[in-house]
């Protein structure tokens, strides 16, 4: 890292004609990537709003597919399926001319595409199936598809956590076994076992199945707190959306906060149960009378009086 600071010291703002851009990208690309990695242990990473709104939709899409695939017990695109399954242990195919004659655009290319495969194999193997039914390869390259979006879709993955697939699923990877690029392959042959024969899931423990037959409603679980997150800077406050935003400035505490000349607020906090299969809860403060707004605008029902 310091390596890279004082190189960037020296180099200034000018332009270096020797250096081309494209070959730049590659360690742009590691550099973020570590960097939003060091800010999420931090606790300083926020999502930008747009990221949000695309991810939004993108999940919505998987979450519509993979419930499809159980209706039906039919892959929608079982080619798309197996390229992305071929993509992620086998890698993108290197170009068809001389690796000299490539260019640097492509090479670029080719390389960020091979980290993203890096980090997707990352996932367990059931999340792993719903990312390569959900998504075209096309739509998850990084011509496509922006780091921080990438990044929201890969945290995602954890609500199709399956521990059985129709299955179309094993048919078409048991079809794969046979695929030149990917016999020598160990973490696919990995990856294959698991999903042919899924460890019994212990009761009581690790994260639940979305096919999971749970008695209670999570609401009515019992929850024992282990963690309270509050207090973040003010300036963030501009990450929340509306009518949130505006809810929460009316709030008696954000009054006295600005009284204060606090640079933290306390408007909005996070509950971790001890429970890691449990939810978390988030919190804001607002107005009494926006409260009811609120009440209003996202059709809220009564549910306890007293």
């Amino acid at each position: 890292m310091q390596g890279v600071e004082e190189w960037l010291i020296e180099s200034g703002n000018g332009s270096h004609p020797e250096i081309e851009a494209d070959a730049l990208k590659p360690l742009a690309a590691r550099l973020n990537t570590a960097a939003t990695t060091l800010s999420k242990r931090a606790g300083m990473f926020h999502t930008p709003l747009k990221s949000w709104g695309i991810s939004d939709k993108l999940r919505d899409q998987a979450k519509t597919t993979i419930q499809d695939l159980f209706k039906s017990g039919k892959l929608a695109k079982p080619a798309v399926f197996r390229r992305n399954i071929s993509l992620f242990f086998g890698g993108p195919k290197e170009s068809e001319v001389d690796s000299d004659l490539e260019s640097s655009k492509d090479k670029s290319k080719r390389m960020t595409l091979n980290r993203r495969c890096e980090k997707l194999r990352e996932l367990s193997p059931s999340r792993l199936v719903a990312w390569a039914v959900s998504f075209n390869p096309t739509t998850w390259d990084a011509s496509h598809m922006s780091h921080a979006v990438f990044a929201s879709l890969m945290d995602d993955m954890e609500l199709f956590e399956h521990s059985t697939w129709p299955g179309t699923i094993l048919d078409n990877l048991r079809a794969l076994q046979d695929l030149k690029r990917l016999k020598d392959s160990r973490e696919f042959d990995d990856f294959i076992t698991k999903i042919l024969h899924p460890p019994p899931q212990e009761a009581g423990t690790g994260s639940r199945s979305n096919n999971t037959a749970i008695s209670l409603p999570p609401t009515h679980e019992n929850r024992e707190m282990q963690y309270i997150f509050t207090n973040g800077p003010v300036t963030n406050m501009s990450h929340m959306p509306q009518p949130f935003k505006a809810a929460m400035e009316t709030s008696k505490l954000r009054k006295w906060e600005i009284a204060q000349g606090s640079s933290t607020t306390s408007a909005y906090s996070t509950l971790f149960p001890k429970d890691g299969s449990q939810d978390v809860s988030f919190t804001i403060w607002v107005g009494h009378n926006d409260g009811y707004l609120l009440n209003d605008i996202f059709g809220l029902q009564l549910a306890i009086t007293s």
